[in-house]
Protein backbone atom coordinates (compact mmCIF):
# COMPACT_ATOMS: atom_id res chain seq x y z
CA UNK A 1 0.00 0.00 0.00
CA UNK A 2 1.34 3.06 -1.21
CA UNK A 3 2.60 5.55 1.70
CA UNK A 4 -0.58 6.29 4.13
CA UNK A 5 -2.74 4.53 6.09
CA UNK A 6 -5.72 4.96 4.55
CA UNK A 7 -9.63 4.56 5.28
CA UNK A 8 -11.89 3.69 2.36
CA UNK A 9 -12.52 4.95 -1.35
CA UNK A 10 -14.42 4.04 -4.97
CA UNK A 11 -12.12 1.51 -7.09
CA UNK A 12 -14.73 0.83 -9.50
CA UNK A 13 -15.88 3.11 -12.14
CA UNK A 14 -11.81 4.22 -12.52
CA UNK A 15 -12.17 7.62 -10.66
CA UNK A 16 -10.48 11.09 -11.99
CA UNK A 17 -6.91 10.46 -10.34
CA UNK A 18 -6.53 6.36 -11.61
CA UNK A 19 -5.00 7.20 -15.20
CA UNK A 20 -3.11 3.87 -14.95
CA UNK A 21 -6.19 1.70 -14.88
CA UNK A 22 -5.74 -0.22 -11.06
CA UNK A 23 -8.84 -0.16 -9.93
CA UNK A 24 -10.05 -3.18 -8.15
CA UNK A 25 -6.85 -5.17 -9.16
CA UNK A 26 -6.26 -5.98 -5.29
CA UNK A 27 -2.23 -6.08 -6.03
CA UNK A 28 -1.75 -4.53 -3.70
CA UNK A 29 -5.01 -4.09 -1.97
CA UNK A 30 -6.97 -0.76 -3.22
CA UNK A 31 -3.87 0.50 -5.01
CA UNK A 32 -6.41 2.29 -7.17
CA UNK A 33 -3.74 4.65 -8.90
CA UNK A 34 -1.64 5.54 -5.73
CA UNK A 35 2.06 6.07 -6.63
CA UNK A 36 4.74 4.47 -5.36
CA UNK A 37 7.64 7.18 -3.33
CA UNK A 38 8.86 9.20 -6.12
CA UNK A 39 6.55 8.18 -8.73
CA UNK A 40 4.90 11.40 -10.61
CA UNK A 41 1.29 11.03 -10.37
CA UNK A 42 -1.73 13.63 -12.15
CA UNK A 43 -1.52 16.09 -9.25
CA UNK A 44 0.97 18.02 -7.88
CA UNK A 45 2.97 17.43 -4.94
CA UNK A 46 3.41 19.77 -1.89
CA UNK A 47 7.27 20.90 -1.79
CA UNK A 48 7.35 22.80 1.54
CA UNK A 49 4.09 21.79 3.62
CA UNK A 50 3.59 23.62 6.73
CA UNK A 51 3.68 20.85 9.24
CA UNK A 52 4.03 17.15 9.57
CA UNK A 53 0.75 16.28 9.03
CA UNK A 54 -0.24 18.01 6.22
CA UNK A 55 2.54 16.52 4.58
CA UNK A 56 1.57 13.24 5.25
CA UNK A 57 -1.77 13.88 4.21
CA UNK A 58 -1.04 16.06 0.81
CA UNK A 59 2.54 15.08 -0.35
CA UNK A 60 1.24 12.94 -2.98
CA UNK A 61 -2.51 13.86 -3.84
CA UNK A 62 -3.25 10.97 -6.02
CA UNK A 63 -4.41 8.73 -3.92
CA UNK A 64 -8.14 8.23 -3.82
CA UNK A 65 -7.84 7.88 -0.16
CA UNK A 66 -6.99 11.69 0.31
CA UNK A 67 -10.50 12.76 -0.49
CA UNK A 68 -12.92 13.61 2.28
CA UNK A 69 -14.59 15.71 4.23
CA UNK A 70 -13.80 16.11 7.91
CA UNK A 71 -15.22 16.87 11.03
CA UNK A 72 -19.13 16.51 9.39
CA UNK A 73 -21.61 16.14 11.82
CA UNK A 74 -25.16 16.08 10.21
CA UNK A 75 -27.00 18.98 12.69
CA UNK A 76 -24.54 21.50 11.88
CA UNK A 77 -24.57 24.03 9.49
CA UNK A 78 -28.53 23.58 8.76
CA UNK A 79 -28.66 20.21 9.41
CA UNK A 80 -31.25 20.73 12.29
CA UNK A 81 -32.96 23.59 10.34
CA UNK A 82 -33.70 20.92 7.21
CA UNK A 83 -34.91 18.04 9.65
CA UNK A 84 -37.19 20.27 11.30
CA UNK A 85 -38.33 21.93 7.79
CA UNK A 86 -38.70 18.05 6.30
CA UNK A 87 -40.55 16.66 8.49
CA UNK A 88 -42.18 18.41 11.96
CA UNK A 89 -42.40 16.40 14.59
CA UNK A 90 -42.76 13.00 12.67
CA UNK A 91 -39.03 12.33 11.95
CA UNK A 92 -38.12 9.31 10.50
CA UNK A 93 -35.91 7.26 11.82
CA UNK A 94 -33.31 4.29 9.89
CA UNK A 95 -33.71 0.81 11.12
CA UNK A 96 -31.68 -0.31 13.88
CA UNK A 97 -30.28 -3.15 11.88
CA UNK A 98 -28.86 -0.13 9.93
CA UNK A 99 -26.07 0.36 12.73
CA UNK A 100 -23.45 -1.51 14.69
CA UNK A 101 -24.62 -4.33 16.82
CA UNK A 102 -22.76 -5.78 19.49
CA UNK A 103 -24.45 -9.16 19.39
CA UNK A 104 -22.76 -11.27 16.13
CA UNK A 105 -19.77 -9.14 16.20
CA UNK A 106 -16.81 -10.32 17.38
CA UNK A 107 -14.26 -7.40 17.17
CA UNK A 108 -14.49 -5.57 20.84
CA UNK A 109 -13.52 -2.19 18.92
CA UNK A 110 -16.90 -1.88 17.70
CA UNK A 111 -18.48 -2.01 20.72
CA UNK A 112 -19.04 1.39 21.55
CA UNK A 113 -20.73 1.93 18.15
CA UNK A 114 -23.42 -0.54 19.30
CA UNK A 115 -23.93 0.81 22.50
CA UNK A 116 -24.11 4.45 20.55
CA UNK A 117 -26.65 2.85 18.36
CA UNK A 118 -28.58 1.39 20.70
CA UNK A 119 -29.02 4.67 23.04
CA UNK A 120 -29.79 7.23 20.03
CA UNK A 121 -32.04 4.75 18.69
CA UNK A 122 -34.05 4.53 21.66
CA UNK A 123 -34.40 8.05 21.56
CA UNK A 124 -38.21 9.48 21.63
CA UNK A 125 -38.23 12.17 19.11
CA UNK A 126 -41.79 13.02 19.99
CA UNK A 127 -40.79 14.95 23.26
CA UNK A 128 -38.72 18.23 23.50
CA UNK A 129 -36.22 16.42 25.66
CA UNK A 130 -35.95 12.95 23.50
CA UNK A 131 -35.22 15.71 20.81
CA UNK A 132 -32.93 17.72 22.12
CA UNK A 133 -30.35 15.02 23.83
CA UNK A 134 -30.51 13.62 19.99
CA UNK A 135 -29.77 16.71 18.65
CA UNK A 136 -27.04 17.72 20.55
CA UNK A 137 -25.40 14.61 22.09
CA UNK A 138 -22.28 14.04 20.26
CA UNK A 139 -22.82 9.90 19.99
CA UNK A 140 -26.05 10.54 18.18
CA UNK A 141 -24.20 13.55 15.37
CA UNK A 142 -22.10 11.32 13.14
CA UNK A 143 -23.31 11.43 9.92
CA UNK A 144 -24.53 8.24 9.83
CA UNK A 145 -27.63 8.87 12.15
CA UNK A 146 -29.01 11.20 8.94
CA UNK A 147 -27.56 9.78 6.27
CA UNK A 148 -27.15 12.42 3.63
CA UNK A 149 -28.42 15.11 5.80
CA UNK A 150 -24.69 16.50 6.80
CA UNK A 151 -23.80 19.42 4.74
CA UNK A 152 -20.15 18.92 2.76
CA UNK A 153 -17.74 21.38 0.93
CA UNK A 154 -16.97 18.91 -1.65
CA UNK A 155 -19.05 16.03 -3.34
CA UNK A 156 -16.10 14.64 -4.61
CA UNK A 157 -13.88 15.14 -1.45
CA UNK A 158 -11.08 17.56 -0.20
CA UNK A 159 -7.70 16.78 0.03
CA UNK A 160 -6.56 15.93 3.49
CA UNK A 161 -10.18 16.81 4.88
CA UNK A 162 -9.01 20.35 5.41
CA UNK A 163 -11.39 22.25 4.93
CA UNK A 164 -10.92 24.85 7.75
CA UNK A 165 -7.45 25.72 5.89
CA UNK A 166 -8.32 25.79 2.42
CA UNK A 167 -7.17 29.13 2.09
CA UNK A 168 -4.02 28.68 4.40
CA UNK A 169 -2.81 25.40 2.28
CA UNK A 170 -3.98 26.69 -1.53
CA UNK A 171 -3.14 25.35 -4.19
CA UNK A 172 -2.75 22.01 -1.89
CA UNK A 173 -5.48 20.97 0.65
CA UNK A 174 -8.40 21.61 -1.83
CA UNK A 175 -11.79 20.11 -3.33
CA UNK A 176 -11.10 17.34 -5.74
CA UNK A 177 -13.87 19.04 -8.14
CA UNK A 178 -10.63 22.19 -8.62
CA UNK A 179 -8.10 20.25 -10.35
CA UNK A 180 -6.92 19.10 -13.14
CA UNK A 181 -6.95 15.36 -14.31
CA UNK A 182 -6.05 15.26 -17.97
CA UNK A 183 -6.01 11.76 -18.30
CA UNK A 184 -8.84 10.79 -16.04
CA UNK A 185 -10.23 7.50 -17.77
CA UNK A 186 -13.92 7.16 -18.64
CA UNK A 187 -16.49 4.36 -17.85
CA UNK A 188 -19.29 4.21 -20.13
CA UNK A 189 -23.18 3.55 -18.90
CA UNK A 190 -26.23 2.59 -20.78
CA UNK A 191 -29.59 4.11 -19.74
CA UNK A 192 -31.99 1.93 -18.59
CA UNK A 193 -28.94 -0.97 -17.47
CA UNK A 194 -27.18 -2.19 -14.52
CA UNK A 195 -23.80 -0.85 -13.53
CA UNK A 196 -20.88 -2.59 -11.64
CA UNK A 197 -19.62 -0.15 -8.54
CA UNK A 198 -16.79 -1.20 -5.70
CA UNK A 199 -15.27 0.46 -3.16
CA UNK A 200 -12.64 -0.48 -0.83
CA UNK A 201 -12.78 -0.44 3.11
CA UNK A 202 -9.54 -0.09 4.65
CA UNK A 203 -10.30 1.50 8.29
CA UNK A 204 -13.64 0.64 8.89
CA UNK A 205 -15.89 3.76 10.71
CA UNK A 206 -18.90 1.45 9.50
CA UNK A 207 -22.35 3.90 8.53
CA UNK A 208 -23.18 3.37 5.02
CA UNK A 209 -23.01 4.64 1.38
CA UNK A 210 -24.68 5.80 -1.97
CA UNK A 211 -24.12 6.51 -5.17
CA UNK A 212 -25.10 9.70 -7.08
CA UNK A 213 -24.84 11.30 -10.83
CA UNK A 214 -24.48 14.66 -11.54
CA UNK A 215 -24.53 15.90 -15.56
CA UNK A 216 -21.13 18.18 -16.09
CA UNK A 217 -22.10 21.77 -16.35
CA UNK A 218 -21.05 23.88 -18.73
CA UNK A 219 -17.67 25.15 -16.76
CA UNK A 220 -16.44 21.67 -16.10
CA UNK A 221 -16.22 19.73 -13.13
CA UNK A 222 -15.38 22.60 -11.06
CA UNK A 223 -18.92 23.58 -11.10
CA UNK A 224 -20.20 20.32 -9.52
CA UNK A 225 -22.05 20.71 -6.48
CA UNK A 226 -23.41 18.59 -3.93
CA UNK A 227 -26.91 19.98 -4.65
CA UNK A 228 -26.56 18.71 -8.07
CA UNK A 229 -25.93 15.49 -6.88
CA UNK A 230 -29.17 14.96 -4.66
CA UNK A 231 -31.02 15.28 -7.25
CA UNK A 232 -30.10 11.71 -8.60
CA UNK A 233 -29.29 9.36 -6.20
CA UNK A 234 -29.07 5.60 -7.64
CA UNK A 235 -31.03 2.64 -6.62
CA UNK A 236 -29.19 -0.41 -6.22
CA UNK A 237 -30.29 -3.63 -7.78
CA UNK A 238 -31.47 -6.44 -6.08
CA UNK A 239 -31.13 -7.43 -2.68
CA UNK A 240 -27.39 -9.23 -2.87
CA UNK A 241 -24.18 -7.54 -3.22
CA UNK A 242 -20.42 -9.45 -3.27
CA UNK A 243 -17.59 -8.92 -0.81
CA UNK A 244 -13.80 -9.62 -0.73
CA UNK A 245 -11.50 -9.58 2.41
CA UNK A 246 -7.84 -8.67 1.79
CA UNK A 247 -5.86 -11.00 0.06
CA UNK A 248 -8.74 -13.06 -0.91
CA UNK A 249 -9.04 -13.67 -4.74
CA UNK A 250 -12.82 -14.78 -5.25
CA UNK A 251 -16.20 -12.51 -3.93
CA UNK A 252 -18.61 -13.83 -1.58
CA UNK A 253 -21.98 -13.28 -1.91
CA UNK A 254 -24.51 -12.04 0.85
CA UNK A 255 -27.68 -10.37 1.21
CA UNK A 256 -26.83 -6.09 1.72
CA UNK A 257 -28.81 -4.47 4.39
CA UNK A 258 -30.22 -1.49 3.09
CA UNK A 259 -33.08 1.23 3.76
CA UNK A 260 -34.77 4.33 2.54
CA UNK A 261 -35.70 5.34 5.52
CA UNK A 262 -34.63 8.33 7.49
CA UNK A 263 -32.27 8.83 4.46
CA UNK A 264 -31.60 12.25 2.42
CA UNK A 265 -32.65 13.40 -0.43
CA UNK A 266 -35.47 11.78 1.36
CA UNK A 267 -36.53 8.48 0.02
CA UNK A 268 -32.84 7.62 -1.81
CA UNK A 269 -31.43 4.08 -1.44
CA UNK A 270 -28.02 3.44 1.06
CA UNK A 271 -26.44 0.19 1.92
CA UNK A 272 -24.87 -0.63 5.18
CA UNK A 273 -21.23 -1.37 5.26
CA UNK A 274 -19.83 -4.83 5.84
CA UNK A 275 -17.89 -5.43 8.79
CA UNK A 276 -14.53 -7.54 7.81
CA UNK A 277 -13.62 -10.49 9.98
CA UNK A 278 -11.06 -12.03 7.70
CA UNK A 279 -6.90 -10.83 8.40
CA UNK A 280 -4.92 -10.09 11.64
CA UNK A 281 -7.63 -8.24 13.30
CA UNK A 282 -8.59 -11.42 14.24
CA UNK A 283 -5.53 -12.27 16.31
CA UNK A 284 -6.67 -8.74 18.27
CA UNK A 285 -10.44 -9.45 18.99
CA UNK A 286 -10.40 -7.77 22.01
CA UNK A 287 -8.61 -4.59 21.37
CA UNK A 288 -10.84 -1.39 22.07
CA UNK A 289 -11.27 1.39 19.80
CA UNK A 290 -9.71 3.78 22.89
CA UNK A 291 -6.75 1.23 22.63
CA UNK A 292 -6.18 1.17 18.99
CA UNK A 293 -6.23 5.20 19.08
CA UNK A 294 -3.57 5.37 21.52
CA UNK A 295 -1.45 3.24 19.10
CA UNK A 296 -1.81 -0.22 19.94
CA UNK A 297 -1.29 -2.27 16.93
CA UNK A 298 -4.95 -3.83 16.81
CA UNK A 299 -4.16 -5.28 13.24
CA UNK A 300 -6.47 -5.00 10.24
CA UNK A 301 -9.47 -6.70 8.24
CA UNK A 302 -9.92 -4.85 5.60
CA UNK A 303 -11.89 -5.73 2.30
CA UNK A 304 -13.81 -4.70 -0.73
CA UNK A 305 -17.54 -4.12 -1.45
CA UNK A 306 -19.01 -4.85 -4.95
CA UNK A 307 -22.78 -3.58 -5.86
CA UNK A 308 -24.47 -3.11 -8.90
CA UNK A 309 -26.99 0.38 -9.16
CA UNK A 310 -29.59 1.02 -11.63
CA UNK A 311 -29.15 3.30 -14.31
CA UNK A 312 -32.08 5.38 -14.55
CA UNK A 313 -34.33 4.95 -18.37
CA UNK A 314 -35.24 8.59 -18.24
CA UNK A 315 -31.70 10.04 -18.00
CA UNK A 316 -30.66 12.02 -21.13
CA UNK A 317 -27.34 11.03 -22.56
CA UNK A 318 -24.21 12.46 -22.18
CA UNK A 319 -21.37 13.36 -19.60
CA UNK A 320 -21.93 12.56 -16.33
CA UNK A 321 -19.91 12.30 -12.77
CA UNK A 322 -20.28 9.69 -10.21
CA UNK A 323 -20.48 10.34 -6.76
CA UNK A 324 -19.61 7.97 -3.94
CA UNK A 325 -20.59 9.08 -0.50
CA UNK A 326 -19.64 7.18 2.59
CA UNK A 327 -21.50 8.64 5.67
CA UNK A 328 -19.47 7.38 8.67
CA UNK A 329 -20.42 6.31 12.26
CA UNK A 330 -17.87 5.96 14.13
CA UNK A 331 -16.01 9.31 13.16
CA UNK A 332 -16.82 12.57 11.79
CA UNK A 333 -16.27 11.90 8.31
CA UNK A 334 -17.19 11.64 5.25
CA UNK A 335 -15.52 9.83 2.29
CA UNK A 336 -16.00 10.63 -1.28
CA UNK A 337 -14.57 9.58 -4.48
CA UNK A 338 -15.57 10.91 -8.03
CA UNK A 339 -15.29 9.24 -11.65
CA UNK A 340 -16.57 10.41 -15.03
CA UNK A 341 -19.53 8.81 -16.56
CA UNK A 342 -20.66 9.05 -20.35
CA UNK A 343 -24.34 7.41 -19.96
CA UNK A 344 -25.20 6.01 -23.91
Amino acid sequence: MSKVKSHGGLAIPLMWTDDKGHGDNNQPFGGNGCRNKGEPGPLASMTNPPDGKTKRRLSTPNCYFLFLNDGETWAAQGGLDLLDQAYGKNIPRMPREMFVYKINNTLARYGHLAKNADYCSSLDLTTTDGYQQYASNRQCKNPWHRPGFSKITSPCGVSGGLQTRMAELYPFGQPAETYSYPNAPTTTWKKGKRARVVWNVHANHAGGYSYRLCKVPTEGIIGLTEECFQQTPLDFAGTFQKVRAEFETNWTKTRAVQTRIGTWPEGSMWRKNQYFVTGSCMNHPECLKSEQLAGKNCGKCRGQIEDFVKVPATITTGDYVLSWRWDAEGSPQIWNGCSNIKIA
